[in-house]
Formats: structure tokens, C-alpha cells, sequence
């Protein structure tokens, strides 16, 4: 019954597909992303990255969202409220909290607050230019930082084509007001971190890749991240 009632959701997308150029397995995909033990409403979130990833236009999108709801079933978000979510996407959605460390310290910090929406964005925005790097069949991600003057800055960069080691390509997700040591970097960049290493892999018009993660900086920075205390030694070479 179940099965039934996905294909007939599959023919009644792909009636209203007719003339458009629309992957092929779109229809099915979506019927079964909305199907449940009835039809469940999309979040902003899902319905915009849904849309993202299949390269839907917004007056597509309502012919959808307009049909469904004239069969009873108000599951679509409003394109206006996609809107906006996609432009907080786009701009990043900045946070600002006051942290205490482990030595009872506290810390200003600003940093954004969707990072994996904003990766996802940036990277379909370079492939649609022609600008991402796709040669090793994965996204590779740089995720670099910087200690200068009285804050401590993280920052990404994406692999393209071109000259990606470029101001143009850095995105600033997160800076405090303090030292690059190990403490203040687990107490900022902690949350921050498991974030990105849950960033995997993401669908590219259609196709899977995988995320691959660099870390760069300098040679405090690095240590700080890793948890080492730099080089030491006993006995030196002569």
C-alpha cells in the first residue's frame, strides 16, 4: 500500500514536469522524501536544500507547492520564507556568545551558525560557475587559522580551479577575542569542529562526492589544534 501510494505521488510530479528538464529520478526522490504514514511538512531548511540540489527555480518550486496544497496536502514552505533562509545561507548566520574556558576565562566570540548550509551553497555556487575543483572526484576543503593581533580567526577555503589560496575564496566562520592555545581553541572551535567532520560528502547535480578537510596555519596554530606543545627537546642535535 505503501508503495502504491509513492508511485501515484511520482506520476502526479511528473505531470507537472512536463516540458521541464528535471533529473530523471526527481519525481520518485521526492515522493518518497515526503512520504511517511501520511505526508509530513518539509522544514524551510530540507524544502531549500531540496530545491538547491535539484536546481529548481522558485516559480517551479509554487507550481508544486500550489498543487499539492489543492489536493489537500500544505507540505511546501512558503517560497518567500525559502527565501530568506537561502539568503541567511548565502550571508552566513552570524552568533555571538561569551565562553568560559577551562582556566575559568572568559571569551567573546562570534562565529556562524549554519556552516554546513553555507559549505553547500558556496560549493553548488562554484560548480554552477565552472570554478569548482572536482579533478580528484571530492570537495576538498581547507580549513585554516590565524592569530593577529587581539583575536584569534577560523576560516575555510574551498578548492577551485583558479588561484582557491585567494582572499576572494576565504569565508570567516569563527573569531574570538583571545590566544591561540589549546584551551581557548577547544572551548571556541569544539562545536565548530565535529560540525565539519560531520560535513562528509553532499550531492552535486546529482552525483555524490565526498569532503575532504585540510587543516592549515602556522606552526602554533597546528600545534594548538592538534593538542601538541611544540617542539621540545632534551637533547638537541648539534
Amino acid at each position: 500500500m505503501k508503495d502504491y501510494r509513492i508511485k501515484q505521488v511520482e506520476e502526479h510530479i511528473k505531470k507537472l514536469n512536463v516540458g521541464d528538464t528535471l533529473d530523471p529520478l526527481f519525481a520518485g526522490k521526492l515522493a518518497k522524501r515526503l512520504f511517511g504514514a501520511d505526508f509530513t511538512a518539509m522544514s524551510i531548511e530540507d524544502a531549500t536544500s531540496f530545491v538547491l540540489e535539484h536546481h529548481i527555480g522558485y516559480r517551479q518550486y509554487d507550481r508544486f507547492r500550489n498543487s499539492f496544497a489543492t489536493l489537500g496536502y500544505k507540505i511546501f514552505p512558503s517560497a518567500l520564507k525559502m527565501n530568506a533562509y537561502k539568503k541567511n545561507i548565502e550571508n552566513g548566520i552570524v552568533k555571538t556568545d561569551i565562553l568560559t574556558n577551562s582556566k575559568k576565562e572568559s571569551i567573546q566570540i562570534a562565529f556562524v551558525s549554519n556552516i554546513a548550509e553555507l559549505l553547500k551553497q558556496r560549493i553548488v555556487n562554484l560548480y554552477n560557475s565552472n570554478s569548482l575543483d572536482l579533478s580528484r572526484n571530492c570537495v576538498d576543503i581547507c580549513v585554516i587559522g590565524d592569530k593577529g593581533s587581539t583575536t584569534t580567526k577560523l576560516g575555510i577555503l574551498i578548492k577551485t580551479i583558479d588561484r582557491w589560496n585567494s582572499l576572494n575564496n576565504m569565508s570567516l566562520i569563527a573569531m574570538y577575542y583571545g590566544d591561540d592555545n589549546y584551551e581557548n581553541m577547544f572551548t571556541c572551535f569544539k562545536a565548530i569542529a565535529e560540525e565539519l567532520e560531520d560535513f562528509k560528502s553532499l550531492m552535486i547535480n546529482g552525483t555524490k562526492y565526498l569532503v575532504n578537510l585540510h587543516l592549515n596555519g602556522d606552526y602554533k596554530f597546528i600545534c594548538s589544534a592538534l593538542g601538541h606543545t611544540g617542539a621540545a627537546s632534551a637533547h638537541h642535535s648539534k
